[in-house]
């Protein structure tokens, strides 16, 4: 897989993820509308905010997307476990990385010519 379809493949990934997040968290919330709003033992009622529903489906399409760069990276033979941590707390940022990442790899084989 050349550069331009790993970039495209994980851009759309990127899109996906964040579209199906706030989808998901937004569909819930409308079926199961008291999902976040907890009862304390002094009977006061406490409501978390929706994002804290959204950052955790996000969490979850984020290791999804970490399982999926993992494979690449090991058929690439340039697995960065740093990188695969970045990904799964911050999808932008891990796929930004590991494109450079794949970009240093192929500069130095001299398959890019800058």
């Amino acid at each position: 897989m050349n550069l331009q379809k790993s970039i495209l493949k994980y851009s759309l990934l990127v899109i996906l993820s964040i579209v199906f997040s706030v989808i998901i968290s937004a569909v819930t919330l409308k079926i199961y509308p008291n999902l976040l709003r907890f009862q304390r033992d002094d009977n006061l009622i406490v409501t978390l905010d929706s994002h804290y529903l959204r950052y955790l489906v996000q969490f979850i399409f984020n290791a999804i997307i970490v399982g999926l760069m993992y494979f690449d990276m090991k058929e690439k033979k340039i697995t960065s476990f740093p990188v695969l941590i970045l990904t799964l707390l911050s999808i932008k940022s891990g796929i930004i990385f590991y494109i450079l990442l794949l970009m240093f790899k192929k500069y130095y084989k001299n398959e890019i010519n800058i």
